[in-house]
């Protein structure tokens, strides 16, 4: 902001408002390229504490699941002792075979409740989402250079257009009221 706010000698109002214009335009890039930074550098370091912490998930899903196991052991013997009047109007022949259907439901059941944490474990989504993200960012970058570069290019056809228009004011203007300085001793200007 200080280039801008320097008052250089024959430079017009336009100018001015035209530097200060880019100059408001290159803070925005500016803001916007460091906002990036800041989320890239965050989904990094959350990543990279998801890597460190993926012992301690391990250890959860070890204890879930021998938890899981306990509690599907105790069902199946409440199970077992609660219907052994009910042996003789079922269609299982023996104990054996609840014993087997039992098994295979407290398996289907476990990997339907530990798969989601074993997959995210096991799974790189951590990387997945980092290299997501960095397409994201250089994509939005590309695009809002871009986007700068063409309002620029815009900025300058009007500030063209603009002192084109000045001077074709100004000149006649001045020739037409002030003609006699061209005449005037250049000390006397300087008072």
């Amino acid at each position: 902001m200080s280039l801008v706010n320097e008052i250089k000698k024959n430079v017009s109002f336009i100018d001015q408002f035209w530097n200060q214009s880019f100059q408001i335009i290159d803070d925005w890039d500016e803001g916007e390229e460091y906002r990036e930074e800041v989320l890239l550098q965050s989904i990094k370091q959350v990543a990279e504490k998801f890597k460190q912490n993926q012992t301690n998930v391990n250890e959860l899903i070890s204890q879930m699941t021998k938890e899981l196991f306990e509690w599907e052991e105790m069902s199946r013997d409440q199970l077992l002792t609660s219907t052994t009047v009910l042996n003789n109007l079922l269609l299982i022949n023996s104990f054996e075979e609840i014993n087997i259907q039992v098994n295979q439901i407290k398996n289907l059941s476990s990997d339907l409740l530990t798969s989601p944490l074993n997959n995210l474990v096991k799974s790189n989504y951590s990387n997945t989402i980092i290299n997501t993200l960095e397409k994201y960012i250089e994509y939005r970058r590309n695009y809002r250079n871009l986007f700068v570069k063409n309002i620029k290019e815009t900025f300058s056809i009007i500030l063209k257009n603009q002192r084109t228009f000045l001077s074709l004011l100004t000149n006649p203007i001045e020739n037409v009221l002030f003609p006699f300085n061209k005449y005037m001793v250049p000390s006397m200007i300087n008072k």
